[in-house]
């Protein structure tokens, strides 16, 4: 069947989890397996630690889409350049990691804004989204900052911004030029990505930061929504934060 079907075979696992049997599959030319559950993730991959696993469960289970962010991020710091916990500011969770191609002179940088609605998630499973911009002769910067409702909105937004303007005094330092900054965030992400070009209606200028271009995924805009919605006993979030 492989040797003859022009595809790529997918074998799915939960007709038949047996491990003697992803080995016999293997072993005869199977190289891809549709994995259902995390339960199913683990197993295939400690069977056969090479295979391709196609999770494609429609709805996910946040403990499977949090363990998969992991190990996704940890095989790319295993294989990727990087320096890790680099600080921006004097708050220890201003930090950020870099992720370099091998040669890096004049090369580009990318910042990377983590989602989890301003009060979840940390840098460290975001590592993976360096790949393709690493791949592409970039540098990508993940970025840290403090989680709501330990501190308020304006406080993530001023560390991203002093993030960036890290990064643009140091560039030079590690191969990068500050003329070729962009940027991207998901989610609430978006939101704090959007503010390096942007300015709050009580701002009276743009933030000081050379920011050639965004993509912001998903990004939340209009935060009135938020104070109606399961996340506000959490967040707290203030009038002046929406209108802001």
């Amino acid at each position: 069947f492989v040797e003859k079907f022009p595809g790529r075979a997918l074998y799915a696992v939960k007709a038949n989890p047996s491990p003697d049997l992803l080995q016999i599959l293997w072993a005869s030319g199977i190289t891809h397996y549709d994995v259902a559950s995390i339960t199913e993730v683990r197993m295939v991959a400690k069977t056969l630690p090479e295979a391709e696993l196609c999770f494609m469960h429609p709805v996910k289970a946040e403990e499977a889409i949090r363990e998969a962010y992991r190990q996704r991020s940890d095989a790319t710091r295993a294989t990727l350049r990087h320096h890790l916990d680099l600080q921006y500011g004097p708050h220890p969770d201003e930090r950020l990691d870099l992720f370099l191609p091998d040669r890096a002179e004049g090369a580009p940088v990318h910042i990377f804004v983590h989602g989890g609605y301003w009060r979840a998630n940390v840098k460290e499973d975001y590592a993976y989204v360096a790949e393709p911009i690493v791949a592409a002769g970039g540098i990508a910067a993940i970025v840290e900052y403090t989680l709501m409702p330990k501190v308020r909105l304006a406080t993530l937004v001023d560390q991203v911004r002093r993030a960036a303007s890290w990064l643009v005094a140091q560039a030079g330092a590690f191969g990068g030029d500050a003329g070729r900054l962009s940027a991207s965030g998901h989610s609430a992400g978006g939101h704090l990505a959007f503010y390096l070009a942007a300015a709050a209606p009580h701002e009276a200028e743009l933030p000081d930061i050379p920011l050639q271009s965004l993509l912001l995924v998903s990004g939340l805009y209009d935060l009135a929504p938020i104070t109606r919605s399961f996340l506000q006993p959490e967040l707290g979030m203030t009038s002046e934060e929406v209108a802001e």
